[in-house]
């Protein structure tokens, strides 16, 4: 197992093993082509833009990670590490899906934060596994900028077996569908656990924060066992929905727990068929319905004061805070047994957590600052 490094000065004719611009690749295609690092190694990227698409010739058996360094704690130099598709320039359209993952499993992405995508491509997004099954995928830390009708992340779900997905502490921002879950037809038997498990997530305007599909209607086995936990969503048309009764399994529904469920225009949750999502610990406000087919929960809350702060540090002359709540006391209580055990930016949570991606920060000093525990390529 071996570690590579890639900077935008660097040369792909260059051995990739040191962080210096006579050592390093000059490409993420470099990095993960058929003459790039292997199964089980760690690529380093140093703060920059790659305006590139990638599809991925490495094929991994076993955790190979892609980490952009936003901190400086590899290459010296903090900022973002940007992976765009806008090959032809920022002030053009995009023209390439930036990751093409198709078929290739056991990656994990950190601190990346994607731009764009092919918008005339069929199933565009910023990662795409659209042909063939990707599992035991990892998203830490990434911002996912999406534009028009295309997604963040969208992905196969595979038949009968375990997809392994872990999404944590993620942005969402843009139209189109953040995660897209596309349930493949043909197996046959009982409903499978994919093990999905969504968690410290930002979703803002959507068209769906969470969406799972199928076109299929002859599917007889569906996936189930999935988790949706401390998450916001705001401004979306759904927050989380399925399209259809093949969509997921209704005895194992996606469990959306501890999350923040705001202004969305259509549906907070929505489902094709009773059981295919469940809530509970969630806090809902000024959707336009909160569920369609879905049983609120003992302990969801469905009216009640907004809980946002976009920012109120800055206009306080302090550090701009992102998204917190203002006051626990008007919250409901979390579910402290699947919580994770940090927010989005690395606070410990305790038992006397609340609900959503952040914690409250009513305590914390105007100073505070999230350079310790960047999101993304975002230090500041």
């Amino acid at each position: 197992m071996a570690t590579y490094y890639v900077r935008t000065d660097g040369s792909d004719t260059n051995t990739g093993t040191g962080t210096g611009t006579g050592q390093a690749w000059a490409t993420i295609g470099k990095a993960l082509g058929s003459t790039g690092i292997a199964s089980g190694d760690t690529v380093y990227i140093k703060p920059g833009t790659y305006a590139e698409s990638v599809t991925i010739a490495v094929t991994p058996t076993a955790t190979t990670s892609v980490i952009g360094d936003s901190d400086g704690a590899i290459f010296g130099s903090t900022g973002e590490v940007i992976w765009s598709g806008f090959t032809n320039g920022n002030d053009a359209a995009p023209t390439g899906i930036p990751c093409i993952l198709n078929g290739k499993k056991y990656f994990t992405f950190r601190r990346i934060t994607f731009y764009g995508d092919d918008p005339g491509s069929l199933n565009s997004s910023c990662i795409n596994a659209t042909t063939s099954v990707s599992t035991n995928l990892t998203l830490e830390q990434c911002v996912f900028h999406i534009l028009g009708s295309s997604s963040g992340l969208r992905l196969l779900i595979p038949n009968n077996t375990s997809m392994y997905l872990t999404v944590d502490r993620c942005a969402f921002v843009g139209r189109g569908s953040a995660i897209y879950l596309d349930t493949r037809p043909g197996a046959t038997g009982t409903d499978w656990n994919s093990e999905v498990d969504i968690k410290n997530c930002v979703f803002l305007n959507s068209n769906e924060g969470i969406r799972m599909a199928t076109n299929q209607s002859n599917t007889t086995s569906r996936s189930s066992h999935g988790k949706v936990t401390n998450c916001l969503f705001y401004g979306a048309d759904y927050a989380v929905r399925t399209n259809n009764a093949f969509a997921w399994a209704t005895t194992d529904g996606m469990a959306v727990r501890n999350c923040m469920i705001y202004g969305n225009a259509t549906n907070g949750l929505f489902a094709a068929v009773s059981g295919q999502i469940t809530s509970d610990y969630n806090r809902f406000a000024d959707n336009n319905v909160n569920f369609s087919l879905v049983t609120a929960g003992t302990n969801d809350i469905l009216q009640g004061a907004y809980e946002l702060d976009f920012g109120a540090g800055y206009i306080q002359g302090g550090a701009n805070r992102a998204f917190w709540m203002p006051s626990q006391t008007i919250n409901p209580s979390a579910d402290t047994s699947i919580q994770p055990s940090t927010d989005i930016i690395g606070t410990t949570r305790t038992s006397t957590s609340v609900v959503g991606a952040y914690l409250d920060k009513d305590l914390a000093p105007a100073t505070a600052s999230l350079a310790a525990n960047p999101l993304g390529g975002f230090v500041g």
